[in-house]
């Protein structure tokens, strides 16, 4: 992602409809512990935790797909090193 938000301070990544990640910025990578575009084309649940994943898929997925949108929610992730 060549744009200012790659070195933004906050996560910045855009998913697709089927919840893989199209773009991801370098702090949500250096966060993770991924090489800069590694995650690009990866399935969003591959960075999520357990408990990330059950909340993504029981809760924000549905909403996007009813809403195109969800203004707020927490997740959380698991780096490369686990």
């Amino acid at each position: 992602m060549d744009s200012p938000l790659d070195d933004a301070p906050c996560a910045f990544f855009l998913l697709d409809a089927d919840a893989h990640l199209i773009r991801t910025n370098r702090t949500f990578c250096d966060w993770l512990e991924y090489p800069p575009d590694t995650l690009d084309g990866a399935s969003f649940s591959e960075v999520l935790s357990g408990a990330g994943r059950v909340y993504f898929g029981t809760y924000v997925k549905p909403l996007l797909e009813l809403q195109d949108e969800v203004r707020e929610t927490y997740l959380t992730f698991e780096s490369m090193s686990g």
